[in-house]
């Protein structure tokens, strides 16, 4: 079917969306207390900027955190940061502890600038999605493509905080646009080959100093050029425009082609990372780097500075071989993948576990995505089973990365919220556009104005959606609040902290103790005009009064409010906010 490329009419009606995009990671944004990660993040991007070292990048690559901090670094007076219990160890987490109860009036506003710098990638996310599908898949793909990414709940949840997840989306999605432009650069609508490789090579390098996950997607792709270059398709078959060939080269041609081009990403892509970690430690021996003090956190304590001695990796390398790679970001790809392996505690269904269930992510994207784009996918395989031919490589590329990336997730003992297959979510809904476009056209040739208004009232749930949700992103369902019942890890992440206060304001709940639910809740509370009785999970609370605890902790942790995890809350704030009144009895103190 005829593919009507973008006029000014459709960018016109592309930059409104926008617009609406920007206003909903806006509206209510001040209703969204510290999560517990994003302490972390910051003190991370503030030490990129404030000191010399770049040790703190382990937990992840530091792009997205410098961006996101280039804001506070620059308004704000540095902090002494090297004078923190755990600057000399690398315990990021210990600084952001001592920082935030320290000093939170500072650095309060730090985060949110820094949470602003998510909201303007996410703009240009939306316009990166809706500039590349018009002009691969036509005008209308395109803007369906931007409404289905730009408005989907869960996109916007992280896109208003100062974390790596939507960066590292934004960088995949990237990945993706840009390497099937370079294996079909007739089709993008650029006439040099070279450029769609250097853009490649420059997104797929942000990936990679984005969050270490993306490593993974160095062999597929590196599979598909080669499998591309020896059946002869795309740029490799000489009929492309810009390719320069009268005809298919020959196969040792291709091949070699692919190699050198492989080649030529790798090594840029490995010239981005040692600039990001400012060329500190380069070209150390696997030896060098066994011998040098390693940074430590809670996944490497019990290891007696030991921790990289017994990984594979740089055990398998020779000893003597120069690596041309940092050393923190070695250390961090090994400790991720021992994190992923290692597993986490979640909950799921009511059953509180320390490994992965191949069913999560699955479920929570199912639970967690638009009805509307569910069934473009759904519509999407159906026509694909009728049809009973190859897709497209747009198609093709977003099913072959999108469900490669779901299956590393499936594998991996990490169960901690949907946000890690957040790019998923967004390849398969490009999928969901195209299908839902096709089958709206076909559908109006038959039934006219019908499959239109039926179309456009499916289409609107998605804003629908956001505009409901607004301010409560994170604990978004397509089935509403009944999605509590099978998931809580990341739909609870210490946001609604910011309620506490008014609820103890409005209910008159003194005494009060609060049960604080990463750094930055009891800092928040009290920022908010209140000051109750705050402790730590688990710890002992007051005898009398009124407990608040958030609802993750209940339900993952009950040992935070032992004796009240088995008893109905007498009020349920905001979701996420579960309060006792035990001002005439009182269950088992916490020990």
């Amino acid at each position: 079917m005829h593919q009507q490329g973008p006029t000014w009419r459709h960018d016109g009606v592309a930059a409104l969306l926008i617009v609406c995009v920007a206003a909903m990671l806006l509206w209510r944004a001040d209703q969204i207390g510290p999560t517990v990660d994003e302490p972390f993040h910051l003190i991370r991007g503030l030490a990129w900027w404030w000191t010399d070292s770049t040790k703190l990048s382990y937990a992840h690559p530091p792009l997205a955190n410098l961006l996101q901090a280039l804001p506070a670094a620059l308004g704000h007076a540095p902090v002494e940061l090297t004078t923190l219990p755990g600057w000399t160890t690398s315990d990021h987490a210990a600084m952001a502890e001592e920082l935030f109860a320290r000093d939170y009036e500072t650095i309060r506003p730090m985060l949110m600038l820094g949470r602003l710098v998510t909201s303007a990638l996410t703009v240009l996310f939306a316009a990166a999605v809706y500039l590349w599908t018009s002009r691969r898949l036509g005008a209308w793909v395109g803007l369906l493509a931007l409404v289905l990414v730009g408005f989907n709940p869960t996109v916007l949840a992280h896109g208003q905080l100062f974390t790596t997840d939507l960066p590292v989306t934004f960088a995949i999605f990237g990945v993706f646009a840009t390497f099937v432009d370079y294996l079909s650069p007739r089709r993008s609508g650029r006439a040099w080959p070279f450029v769609n490789l250097v853009v490649f090579a420059l997104c797929m390098a942000a990936a990679l100093g984005t969050k270490f996950t993306s490593v993974g997607l160095i062999p597929v792709l590196g599979i598909t050029g080669i499998v591309w270059a020896a059946l002869g398709w795309g740029r490799f078959s000489g009929r492309d425009a810009g390719a320069g060939l009268p005809s298919t080269p020959p196969l040792g041609v291709r091949l070699l082609r692919v190699a050198s081009e492989m080649v030529f990403v790798a090594a840029l892509c490995l010239l981005a990372i040692a600039a990001l970690y400012r060329f500190q430690d380069m070209f150390l021996t696997p030896a060098q780097m066994l011998a040098l003090p390693e940074p430590q956190c809670h996944l490497t304590d019990d290891f007696a500075d030991q921790f990289l001695e017994g990984r594979w990796l740089i055990n398998a390398l020779p000893k003597h071989l120069p690596l041309p790679v940092p050393y923190t970001w070695l250390f961090g790809l090994e400790m991720v993948r021992f994190h992923g392996g290692q597993g986490h505690s979640s909950w799921m269904l009511g059953i509180t576990y320390g490994w992965g269930n191949p069913a999560y992510f699955p479920a929570l994207l199912l639970l967690k995505t638009p009805p509307v784009i569910l069934l473009g996918v759904l519509l999407a395989a159906i026509r694909g089973i009728r049809q009973r031919r190859l897709p497209g490589v747009e198609v093709g590329m977003a099913l072959l990365i999108g469900g490669f990336l779901l299956g590393l997730l499936m594998m991996s003992q990490l169960n901690i919220g949907v946000r890690h297959a957040l790019p998923v979510a967004v390849l398969f809904s490009l999928i969901a556009a195209l299908a839902l476009v096709r089958t709206t056209q076909e559908a109006f040739a038959r039934r006219g104005r019908l499959a239109v208004i039926t179309a456009v009232a499916l289409i609107l749930t998605v804003p629908a959606a956001a505009v409901w949700n607004a301010g409560r992103y994170l604990p978004y369902f397509n089935i509403g609040r009944a999605g509590y019942l099978v998931s809580i890890v990341g739909e609870d992440w210490g946001q609604d902290s910011i309620f506490v206060a008014d609820a103890i304001r409005e209910h008159g709940m003194r005494p009060v103790t609060y049960v604080s639910y990463g750094i930055g809740s009891g800092p928040e509370v009290q920022h908010q005009g209140v000051k109750p009785y705050i402790i730590g999970c688990g710890e002992p609370y007051i005898r009398r009064g009124w407990i608040i605890a958030h609802r993750a902790q209940v339900q993952r942790w009950p040992h935070c409010v032992r004796g009240l995890g088995q008893l109905p809350p007498t009020l349920v704030l905001h979701d996420n906010l579960w309060a006792w009144d035990v001002s005439s009895t009182l269950p088992s103190k916490p020990r």
